[in-house]
């Protein structure tokens, strides 16, 4: 639907200006409260609920409405759902909450803490059977809280995930190797992430997120800088100030000594990451890998641990079996060229590839499952071959599926990072084409034709069965 300015957005506008504010009681739902104390390095469930159902809401004050520092990131909560021996939520309460370093209000959307000290998580937490919330106290003094949980008796629309909250501690990094912030299998989505960062050299913001999923060695998110993952940029400057946004903010900066000190939230509403098979979340520290920082993160996805597709074929272009048992074909010949050249990657390390440029149209035959809801292509090209973008209509056992468009190209882009580790220049790049079931349901194998609209290369195939 293209955007117009008589366009109101009444809806949105009011649920972002509910930031801060308590989730309302639905007809149907339930409500807990209570009042404890957590002893010294102690575990405690706070509450244990009965499925199906989900969790709306948690909400944990101090008693005093007061965070101690040694309360943000020594207390942490743990949430079980269903029959998980570990849990799948688990971190310290403070960037849970928003942040270990700010103690102060934190106005975010899905999550963050009030000005009477309350603390709440309102990304829902679906489960089937029953889920646990716990708290572990690994500090040498108790906690006195109260709690609060609102559930529902409804579960998501199939397919749904189990919320997820990975903390990661880094520091001490080595040279040439991102920090990995998050590598899990299955499916879900991406959602927001909390993050405490503390470094003596600025240049460490000069590192960029690299966002791998589904197994493609391309990113599907780059940044240009670790401000800009979480919307701030111009640090050490006039606009270097602290601010709070219903789905992002910048909520704390200090300098002790020689080191600097921020804190940020980040919440993807509109812009979630979805995976299949699995996601890579990177930072790379400072602009080559080489500056030292302390990170403490939170990320939260949703997350199912059954793979959302398989691997069913593979087309390497440079083997003539392959090309025998696909029978792939040309319409009009083309020299086979190969290449040796690195990814934008977690590491520039060299990968040689054969295939051809294709000026007329290309055809192959894949095998699938036929009980699929789906079908993606992953294809390995050179997108530094000439100055234009590659696009190409694809067909389906002679049907027209759709466009395949790629943006990327650069004929001289070499990064800093791969330059001074390899000296190659960057050209490999892998994405990919959807096909909709109504064209692959209750098939073995399609017959692919690749019809170019301009510039097409091609070096290697795979195939994947969505479930």
């Amino acid at each position: 639907t293209p955007f117009s300015l008589d366009q109101r957005f009444s809806t949105e506008t009011a649920l972002l200006q509910r930031a801060g504010l308590p989730i309302p009681v639905r007809p149907g739902d339930s409500e807990i409260r209570k009042e404890g104390e957590l002893p010294a390095t102690a575990w405690k469930d706070l509450a244990v609920l009965e499925g199906p159902g989900t969790l709306r809401s948690l909400s944990l004050r101090p008693k005093d409405g007061v965070w101690s520092r040694t309360a943000l990131n020594q207390v942490w909560i743990a949430v079980f759902s269903d029959d998980d021996a570990t849990p799948r939520v688990l971190a310290p309460l403070g960037l849970f909450f928003g942040s270990g370093l700010h103690g102060g209000p934190i106005r975010g959307l899905a999550l963050g803490r009030r000005e009477d000290g309350t603390g709440y998580c309102h990304f829902p937490m679906p489960f089937a059977q029953k889920l646990r919330v716990s708290l572990h106290n690994r500090s040498p003094g108790a906690l006195a809280f109260q709690l609060r949980v609102l559930r529902s008796s409804n579960l998501p629309r199939e397919p749904w995930g189990y919320l997820a909250a990975r903390f990661v501690h880094s520091k001490d990094q080595k040279n040439d190797v991102d920090v990995e912030v998050l590598n899990v299998s299955g499916q879900g989505r991406l959602v927001g992430m909390t993050e405490d960062l503390q470094t003596r050299d600025l240049m460490l913001l000069e590192g960029n997120t690299r966002i791998f999923v589904d197994g493609a060695r391309t990113p599907v998110h780059h940044s240009d800088g670790h401000e800009t993952w979480w919307g701030w940029a111009w640090y050490n400057g006039d606009l270097d100030r602290p601010y709070q946004l219903p789905t992002q903010g910048y909520t704390h900066k200090d300098k002790v000594g020689e080191t600097h000190r921020f804190s940020f939230y980040r919440f993807m509403l509109g812009d979630s990451i979805p995976f299949k098979q699995g996601i890579q979340v990177c930072f790379e520290h400072g602009a080559i890998n080489t500056t030292q920082g302390d990170y403490r993160i939170v990320t939260f996805f949703y997350h199912r641990r059954k793979a959302g597709m398989i691997q069913t074929d593979t087309l390497d272009l440079a083997g003539k079996e392959d090309l025998k048992s696909h029978r792939y074909s040309l319409a009009a010949p083309s020299a086979l060229r190969t290449r040796s050249a690195v990814f934008e990657s977690r590491e520039a390390r060299a990968v040689t590839g054969s295939g051809h440029e294709v000026s007329t149209s290309s055809a192959f035959t894949v095998r699938i499952l036929p009980d699929n809801r789906g079908v993606r292509l992953l294809r390995l090209s050179d997108p530094t071959a000439v100055e234009v973008q590659q696009s190409a209509d694809v067909y389906v056992d002679g049907q027209w599926a759709g466009l395949w468009f790629q943006p990327h190209y650069n004929p001289s882009r070499t990064t800093f990072y791969n330059l001074r580790l390899q000296g190659e220049k960057e050209r490999w790049l892998e994405d990919s084409f959807s096909i909709d079931q109504s064209l692959t349901r209750s098939k073995g194998a399609l017959r692919i034709r690749i019809v170019p609209r301009g510039h097409w290369n091609e070096y290697l195939y795979r195939v994947y069965s969505l479930q």
